[in-house]
């Protein structure tokens, strides 16, 4: 496949910029020729370009109404991490608006070490719209099955699409959606745009990538074994394809490996030292963009909204106005008027 038919996405703000400059350098390894177009969710002027003189590992950096057209209110509605979940369809059919075929949403804290042969391989059947990985390929971890539920059974860590009508017609449903409803309420089975996403699976002709090197995960390092053979890095019997470090800026796999006493092979600890020292070689480049970054000015106003519980009246008064009983009932919930 030409690499230049491929866009490489990732939604982030200043907090994951190193994360995500290490992600792109790793994809620039693999697909040189391809397009990596960073979401950076943030609204300082002239940020934009000053990351390009940076570095020229991103061919795009999208901020502000760039990224999303109602960006200011979003920003004013929503935490940092609704707010980069609640711009990425905007920033994905961005992508195809640019021009290329197939796109390729990576979270920031991944880190891709070999070709995306499966997930392409897919998609080059123009009858096929996406691929999507899921939290858990194995069970039997109870707390992890919970966590699984409550925050969706796919991981929007990773999805790649390909051009069609059906996909845009996806893209603009499911922003549409996030607009008001990118929140995190297990009550009503929300967790930000991944319960959404999981709706496509009834609208897309879909694959779930069960290939244990896709989306090796924080989450899901119990369940497997890291081996190298000839240099490459084997997660069971598949080759490692990318690593999701998720909560890794906070501390959080170092904290999962001693919470659940995790025995992990040198291999993976090796994955990680090396991945740990190239984060921070990207945050010693672009020190002096992300020493920018400051408490976000509606915090304030975040609050309220959400102790007010605005975001769902806006939500159902926008969305579900043609369906007044669902409604109703949501929004006397949402006055209180109603327990669980």
């Amino acid at each position: 496949m030409d690499d230049k038919l491929i866009a490489f996405a990732t939604s982030c703000d200043l907090n994951y910029l190193s994360q995500a400059h290490t992600l792109a350098t790793s994809v620039k390894k693999i697909y040189p020729e391809s397009k990596f177009i960073l979401g950076l969710n943030e609204s300082l002027e002239g940020i934009d370009q000053e990351i390009k003189r940076l570095t020229a590992v991103f061919d795009e950096v999208l901020i502000g109404a760039e990224l999303h057209p109602i960006f200011q209110v979003l920003e004013s509605r929503y935490g940092v991490i609704e707010l980069c979940c609640a711009t990425k369809p905007a920033l994905l059919k961005h992508c195809f608006e640019s021009g290329h075929d197939y796109v390729i949403y990576l979270d920031p804290d991944t880190y891709l070490v070999d070709s995306l042969e499966e997930a392409f391989s897919y998609l080059c059947d123009k009858d096929n719209h996406a691929a999507f990985t899921p939290h858990l390929t194995r069970l039997g971890n109870l707390e992890m099955e919970i966590s699984s539920m409550t925050h969706g059974v796919l991981n929007l860590g990773f999805l790649a699409l390909r051009r069609s009508s059906e996909v845009d017609e996806f893209l603009t449903w499911w922003d549409t959606r996030l607009q008001t409803l990118c929140i995190r309420n297990p009550n009503l089975g929300i967790f930000t745009d991944q319960s959404w996403a999981a709706l496509g699976l009834g609208v897309l002709n879909s694959k779930i990538i069960r290939h244990s090197g896709y989306n090796f995960a924080t989450w899901n390092l119990g369940d497997h074994v890291v081996t190298e053979v000839d240099k490459r890095l084997y997660i069971d019997q598949d080759h490692l394809v990318f690593a999701h470090f998720s909560g890794f800026s906070v501390g959080g796999v170092r904290n999962f490996i001693q919470k659940y006493d995790v025995k992990i092979s040198n291999s993976y600890l090796k994955l990680l030292n090396d991945y740990t020292n190239m984060v921070q070689t990207s945050a010693e480049l672009l020190v002096d963009v992300i020493s920018k970054k400051t408490a976000k000015k509606h915090y304030k106003k975040r609050r309220i909204y959400r102790k007010s519980r605005n975001e769902l009246k806006i939500a159902f008064i926008d969305q579900l106005s043609t369906h007044a009983p669902l409604a109703l009932k949501i929004l006397i919930w949402a006055k209180g008027k109603v327990r669980r």
